[in-house]
């Protein structure tokens, strides 16, 4: 039985303030996702806001891939985190509504990838409920953005 295998609140140390920085993540994300959904498709701020919410997204799924370097190292899981990696850095680029389609599927197949490392052990069972939370609230966010922009 591996340090991951147990379930209890403490398996990490203050995991609590660990989860409650996890969903501080996604006030900037929301905070821009109701902004841009809010103003008007000619508001002069709009295309900026929709910029910074696709590289906020962005950012969110590099740092999430990254956490598979730390966690389980491993060929595969390198392989697997540098193209998310990749598809992180590229979103931005594209229009916004293409980039938050984009960014919605890479976000929801890493927190899939997530699912799939606890149950196999690789993940600690608190980070893989934590981000569950997460991905579906950023999952959600991009849609939101995406049917702003549509």
């Amino acid at each position: 039985m591996s340090d991951w295998d147990e379930d209890s609140n403490n398996d990490v140390p203050q995991s609590g303030q660990i989860g409650s920085l996890g969903y501080a993540t996604l006030l900037p994300m929301w905070l821009l996702t109701i902004w841009l959904a809010s103003i008007d498709a000619t508001h002069p701020w709009r295309e900026l806001t929709a910029a910074l919410l696709s590289s906020y997204g962005a950012l969110m799924l590099t740092f999430t891939a990254g956490a598979h370097w730390g966690f389980a190292p491993s060929v595969r899981a390198a392989a697997g985190a540098t193209a998310l990696v990749i598809i992180g850095w590229m979103a931005p680029l594209l229009p916004s509504n293409a980039a938050f389609v984009l960014l919605a599927l890479a976000l929801a197949a890493q927190g899939t990838w997530d699912a799939f490392a606890v149950h196999e052990g690789d993940l600690p069972k608190w980070y893989g409920r934590m981000r569950t939370r997460i991905t579906f609230l950023s999952v959600m966010a991009m849609l939101v953005a995406f049917v702003a922009t549509n």
